[in-house]
C-alpha cells in the first residue's frame, strides 16, 4: 500500500520537472528557484508541523465515529488556513498576484493594515 502514494508523487515530480525544462526551453525564461520553490516549500513545512503536532495532541479522537470525522474537517480547514498564511508571511505572492484573486483590493488593505509588506510585482 507504501507504493501507490510513492509512485504517484514520483510520478507528479517528473511531470513538474519536465514542465520547467519546456517553460525554460520555450519562454528563455528562468524561474526564481527562491520564489518558486523555497517559500512554498517553508509554508508547507509549518503547516506539516501543526498537522503534526495535532495528530499527537487529538490521535486517539481521530478514530472512529462521527467526532473523528468533524476533526478532521477542522483540521484540513485549518491546514488550508496555515498554508495560506505561510504564503502570505513567506511572501509568495506580489502585488500582480493579489490583484487577480478575488477580493484581492480588499486583502490588500487588510494586509496593510495588518502591517504585512506585499512583494512588489518585478
Amino acid at each position: 500500500i507504501f507504493g501507490v502514494p510513492i509512485g504517484t508523487v514520483t510520478c507528479y515530480a517528473i511531470a513538474a520537472v519536465l514542465d520547467v525544462i519546456a517553460v525554460v526551453r520555450y519562454t528563455h525564461v528562468r524561474p526564481h528557484i527562491k520564489d518558486t520553490l523555497l517559500r512554498p516549500l517553508a509554508a508547507s513545512a509549518v503547516m506539516l508541523l501543526l498537522l503534526w503536532a495535532s495528530k499527537f495532541a487529538f490521535g486517539d479522537r481521530m478514530i472512529g465515529g462521527g467526532r473523528a470525522k468533524i476533526l478532521t474537517l477542522v483540521f484540513i480547514l485549518l491546514a488550508a488556513l496555515v498554508y495560506f498564511v505561510g504564503l502570505v508571511v513567506f511572501s509568495v505572492f506580489d502585488e500582480t498576484d493579489i490583484s487577480f484573486m478575488p477580493g484581492g483590493g480588499k486583502l490588500k488593505k487588510i494586509l496593510k493594515k495588518a502591517g504585512v509588506d506585499v512583494r512588489p510585482t518585478e
